[in-house]
C-alpha cells in the first residue's frame, strides 16, 4: 500500500503534428473570414487545451514537434499559439515543445518556427536546440529537435540516458516498424529523417514521437495496444489533413500518460477530437456519356447531408 501523502502517479499530455496554418481549398469560415481548413486547426487545438486544462491533473504538456506547418507561419499562427498556450500558463501547466521537419528548414543558422513560442517565464518552453534534456523531479526528457537535416544523425550521438531516473525520448521522424517490415513514412514530407534503430533500442522508459499522422504504437499488430511491448508511441495528429493523412483506431487528439513512479509503468488514456467529414465517391464511367455522369452526380449531391461543409473526393473511373 502507497505511504499516505506520496504521489505514486504523474500525468502529463502528449500532442503532436498541430499544423498550426496548414490551408486547404477554398472555402471561407463565415465568422473569421479565413480558409476553413486553417480555422479548423486553430478551433481543434484551443479544445485539445481546454480538454487538458479540465483535466484537471496534467502536470505537463510535451509537443513533439510540427507545431506550425511552415517554417515561416503567418501571425495568425503565431498569435493563436500564443493565446492558447497562456492558458495552460493560468492554470500551472507547463509546456514543453520540439521542433520537427515542419518548423524547421534544412539550413542550420535558420530559426525554427516553434522558437517564438518560447516564454520561459510562464513555463512555456519551446525548444529548438538540437539537443535538450529536461529534468521534471525523477523525469528525465530527452527532447531532440529538427536543426538541419544534415547534422540530426550526429545529434543522434550524443544522447545519453541519466542514471535513476525515467528517461523517456521524445523526438519527431521515422522509425522501422517490423510488424509491416518497412520505413515508416508520411507522405510528400520534406527533411524527413529516420530514428537510427540503436537509439530507439537503449534502455528508454518510454519514447514518444512526432511526424507519423496515425496515431499508436510501433509494432503494433491490432492498431489499439503496444503488442509488441516496444514502448514507441506516435502521438498523430490533432486534424486529418485531407485523405493522405489515413483513418487510425485510435483517431485523432491528444493523450494522457500516468507514470507510475514505483514501477515505472506507463498508461495512456485516449482523447478524441471530433473531424470534419471525409467522403469518397466513386462513379464507374464505362460507356457513359457526360451527361449520364452529371446526372448520377447530381442525384448523389441531391442526397447528402453538406450543411457541416464536409471534405469531398470524387473518383471517375475508366
Amino acid at each position: 500500500m502507497a505511504d499516505r501523502g506520496v504521489r505514486i502517479l504523474r500525468n502529463f499530455a502528449h500532442i503532436s503534428d498541430l499544423h498550426l496554418g496548414y490551408t486547404s481549398g477554398k472555402k471561407i469560415d463565415s465568422i473569421t473570414k479565413i480558409n476553413l481548413r486553417e480555422q479548423d486547426g486553430y478551433q481543434l487545438f484551443n479544445e485539445c487545451i481546454d480538454e487538458i486544462i479540465n483535466e484537471g491533473d496534467i502536470e505537463f504538456v510535451i509537443c513533439t514537434g510540427d507545431f506550425f506547418h511552415s517554417p515561416k507561419p503567418n501571425m495568425r499562427a503565431i498569435l493563436e499559439a500564443q493565446t492558447a498556450l497562456r492558458k495552460l500558463a493560468e492554470h500551472n501547466i507547463k509546456f514543453y515543445c520540439l521542433a520537427g521537419n515542419h518548423d524547421s528548414t534544412d539550413t542550420v543558422k535558420d530559426i525554427p518556427a516553434n522558437r517564438v513560442l518560447h516564454i520561459p517565464e510562464l513555463g512555456i518552453y519551446s525548444y529548438s536546440d538540437p539537443y535538450k534534456v529536461i529534468e521534471i523531479n525523477n523525469i528525465a526528457l530527452h527532447l531532440v529537435s529538427h536543426h538541419g537535416y544534415t547534422l540530426q544523425h550526429n545529434t543522434m550521438e550524443q544522447i545519453k540516458l541519466i542514471e535513476n531516473k525515467i528517461n523517456i525520448l521524445c523526438t519527431h521522424g521515422s522509425c522501422f516498424d517490423d510488424n509491416l517490415g518497412i520505413i515508416l513514412h508520411s507522405e510528400a514530407e520534406p527533411r524527413e529523417i529516420v530514428i537510427p534503430q540503436k537509439i530507439l533500442d537503449l534502455d528508454w522508459n518510454y519514447i514518444l514521437l512526432g511526424h507519423i499522422h496515425e496515431r499508436g504504437w510501433v509494432g503494433s499488430t491490432d492498431g489499439r495496444t503496444d503488442t509488441s511491448g516496444r514502448k514507441v508511441f506516435y502521438g498523430g495528429s490533432l486534424l486529418r489533413r485531407g485523405f493522405s493523412d489515413k483513418e487510425c483506431k485510435l483517431g485523432r487528439g491528444w493523450t494522457k500518460w500516468s507514470i507510475n513512479e514505483k514501477t515505472k509503468e506507463f498508461t495512456p488514456k485516449f482523447f478524441t477530437l471530433n473531424q470534419r467529414r471525409q467522403m469518397e465517391i466513386v462513379i464507374n464511367c464505362l460507356d457513359k456519356e457526360v451527361s449520364d455522369i452529371e446526372n448520377e452526380l447530381q442525384e448523389i449531391f441531391t442526397n447528402l447531408e453538406l450543411d457541416d461543409f464536409p471534405i469531398l473526393r470524387v473518383i471517375l473511373i475508366d
